[in-house]
């Protein structure tokens, strides 16, 4: 796996945690290494002989696989928790002078001519863009924060250590693996291969090796039962075709499209670079109401906007919106110089239709009569830079932002009608 694709994987363990355990910051990391298993571990050593052999074996696949002339390497991964799955195809490519592709369904990672290039498909105008000359994988965790991130291909082309690339190669599913033993086993073409198995903090599982190759084929891995979450399970199989060849079929090549590079995480991360502070234009706002109607903040102009951003999961953003109603009730109903929206985001349902029917079942048994606007994807508070709510937002005639406040505060009415103040609508 490569970049980004852990965190789709682990996307799986998250809808599954979630449903079962609420209220957890450890959970809303999105990372099994965060996780606690229900019963400590009782990992049995392995016999001094096996081991010995397993680690050769797993370094001899390491260096073959660094110092190939060039490698191709596609895997497929399936993840199994609960009621949820998750498949995923990886196709990396390496070649010489540190030159390599690999792609995922989410993102692209590009290295050629001294420049290491990292595409996330879901940002459309900006990707990565840094010198290299040694370990992609170093690059990589000084860039994400997380060397993971650069997953078990480019772990192995840059030859890191063999626990190292185990985490990896099992997903982190793992954790800290150790070698338990092995065995030799048949294909069921009737080949004869070796079965490395591995334990560790979270989970215990297995590798397949072809010593005739030097090539780990596939991986299996099972999690543990997690603490606090009844009935959990997890099952990873992976499984990778990767030759060695003297020259890639096809030279490297790298098109951006229209994205402009940047160097920083926090120059390509839309929620990073948009965070909100007073004097900056406000961002693109166009959301429907309940009733369907279309809201353009750009239509506004000229007016002071209040915006509150809230959720139905969210209980903060529940104890200000009475407040917030007084308000637009106060200033008239949005018909004189002042406008009232809440702004929903954030919403823990994916499907359009169920966050509209969450909110409007919310909306009318409050009674609110101050109108919410709803949005159906994350497009809002990538836009906006939201990260956390409620947040509330004041905007000036002249279209730039005039107050933030980030949180509940039992005064909000009054901070708001002092920006509102400031803002020069009354």
């Amino acid at each position: 796996m490569s970049i980004f694709t852990s965190r789709s994987i682990a996307a799986v363990l998250f809808g599954v945690l979630v449903s079962s355990v609420s209220g957890s910051s450890a959970f809303a990391q999105e990372d099994p290494s965060q996780f606690r298993p229900a019963k400590p571990p009782v990992i049995k050593e392995a016999d001094p002989a096996e081991k010995l052999l397993a680690e050769g074996m797993l370094q001899q696949a390491i260096d073959a696989f660094k110092t190939a002339p060039a490698v191709t390497c596609n895997t497929h991964v399936k993840v199994v928790s609960g009621p949820n799955q998750n498949e995923i195809t990886v196709k990396a490519e390496f070649g010489p002078d540190h030159s390599l592709k690999v792609e995922t369904p989410d993102s692209l990672i590009v290295g050629k001519d001294g420049k290491l290039n990292i595409v996330v498909y879901s940002i459309p105008d900006r990707y990565l863009s840094v010198p290299y000359n040694g370990s992609v994988t170093d690059v990589i965790e000084s860039l994400m924060g997380d060397r993971f991130v650069a997953g078990f291909e480019i772990m192995m082309r840059d030859g890191e250590p063999i626990n190292t690339w185990l985490d990896a190669v099992t997903m982190r599913s793992v954790i800290s693996p150790r070698i338990t033993g092995v065995k030799e086993i048949k294909t069921k073409d009737d080949k004869t291969i070796s079965r490395i198995s591995v334990a560790g903090n979270m989970g215990s599982g297995w590798l397949d090796y072809d010593p005739e190759t030097k090539m780990i084929i596939a991986v299996h891995s099972d999690m543990y039962p997690i603490e606090g979450a009844d009935g959990f399970f997890f099952k990873m199989n992976l499984k990778t075709d990767t030759k060695f060849l003297e020259a890639l079929p096809e030279p490297i090549t790298f098109d951006p499209g229209k994205r402009t590079p940047v160097a920083t995480r926090a120059e390509l991360d839309p929620i990073q670079r948009n965070k909100l502070a007073a004097g900056q234009p406000v961002p693109t706002l166009k959301l429907p109401q309940l009733d369907g109607m279309m809201v353009d903040i750009a239509n506004l102009k000229g007016k002071t906007v209040v915006l509150d951003f809230w959720a139905t999961w969210c209980s903060p953003c529940k104890r200000g919106l009475p407040k917030l109603n007084t308000l637009y009730l106060d200033n008239g109903k949005n018909k004189g110089d002042v406008v009232v929206y809440a702004v929903d985001v954030m919403e823990r349902m994916r499907r359009p239709e169920d966050r509209i029917q969450k909110v409007k079942e919310y909306w009318e048994k409050q009674k609110y009569e101050v109108p919410t606007l709803i949005s159906l994807d994350d497009e809002t508070q990538r836009l906006w830079g939201i990260t956390s709510i409620p947040k509330l937002v004041v905007v000036g005639p002249d279209g730039k932002i005039v107050e933030v406040i980030n949180g509940y505060y039992e005064d909000m009415k009054e901070k708001i009608e002092k920006a509102i103040e400031r803002a020069g609508a009354k």
